[in-house]
């Protein structure tokens, strides 16, 4: 029997986020989670089931200790590579990263030790790495396909990874590449559309946006936060100057997520580069540092929200806000 790899999913390796619902203390649990689990697949299947990612690797882990030849090598490493999904998702990137080493020495064959590997090399920064990996993921299989049937998945990760070294070019022909291969693929149009801005070509990144958009009106897109891609493209106008349409894509990403953070902060910078409106500027800021805002060297970059944020981030009320959510080390 072929295991299916169920968990497997296509990543950008910017949108990983880590959830966990529990925090596993003493044998005793340990025990009890795996009490009624007694055979490879049955392990597998329920460390599957559960949600919180510790209890996961306790299934995982007993379901490898079960296994057998019989049970098909190509199923070992389908675990290892679960075993590092989980890992990855509590942010234990090293681990992570042995657990792919495992599945691909198991199953050199097999594109998901190398794709998954290759997005926690760049949760690390160690793009090189992760660009080889994803060059043998695409060597392996041509059409990039991984998890559930996405085609063109590995050309869009590594586009990013082109993205992270500056090579906007490489990376714009590895999304045109994707989306040859699946035109439906709304993340590397998203990702294209980041290529384009890094060129500043903003008329091209627009138009991925709304293709992007066109294909998930819940601005989701790939990339696991709905609104996400309003939210960007509104960051895109503000570089047009087109501000009413900056204030529109803001106001919808918030209105189908509430809890993310960027567009809160996007709107925050509308109020001040297009109204100079300190108070409700500061007010969307305190609002997006509440929900977690950590993207605070992007308040100074010229490159970025520093760019229209000159006069308030130097501002005694901006720098108190700051002071007050941003955490010690960050």
């Amino acid at each position: 029997m072929r295991l299916k790899n169920k968990l497997r999913q296509y990543f950008t390796p910017v949108i990983i986020t880590a959830v966990l619902a529990i925090i596993l203390s003493g044998t005793a649990n340990l025990s009890a989670l795996t009490g009624e689990c007694n055979s490879f697949f049955d392990c597998f299947d329920k460390g599957y089931r559960v949600a919180a990612q510790e209890e996961k690797l306790v299934y995982f882990t007993k379901a490898l200790k079960l296994w057998a030849p019989s049970d098909g090598a190509s199923n070992k490493a389908v675990v290892y590579n679960n075993r590092g999904i989980a890992y990855h998702a509590l942010r234990k990137f090293d681990k992570a990263i042995a657990e792919y080493g495992k599945a691909i020495v198991v199953d050199p064959k097999d594109i998901d030790g190398y794709y998954n590997r290759g997005i926690s090399y760049s949760s690390l920064k160690q793009y090189d790495k992760a660009l080889a990996d994803y060059d043998k993921a695409i060597e392996i299989k041509p059409s990039g396909e991984y998890g559930p049937g996405q085609k063109g998945a590995a050309y869009s990760n590594r586009g990013v990874i082109y993205n992270h070294l500056k090579k906007y070019d490489k990376a714009i022909a590895d999304f045109d590449s994707a989306l040859s291969l699946a035109p439906k693929f709304a993340v590397a149009y998203v990702n294209r559309a980041n290529s384009y801005c890094y060129k500043k070509e903003y008329g091209k990144a627009i138009a991925d946006y709304d293709r992007a958009i066109a294909l998930d009106p819940t601005g989701d897109c790939g990339t696991g936060k709905k609104g996400e891609a309003y939210a960007e493209r509104g960051g895109v106008y503000l570089w047009l100057n087109k501000c009413d349409q900056a204030k529109s894509d803001f106001e919808k990403a918030i209105a189908l997520n509430d809890k993310t953070p960027s567009p809160h902060s996007n709107l925050g910078v509308y109020w001040w580069a297009c109204r100079k409106n300190k108070e409700t500027a500061l007010k969307w800021f305190e609002k997006s540092f509440q929900r977690g805002f950590d993207q605070w060297e992007e308040l100074y970059q010229e490159t970025d929200a520093g760019h229209f944020l000159k006069g308030l981030n130097d501002a005694p009320e901006f720098k108190a806000l700051v002071k007050k959510y941003k955490k010690t080390g960050e």
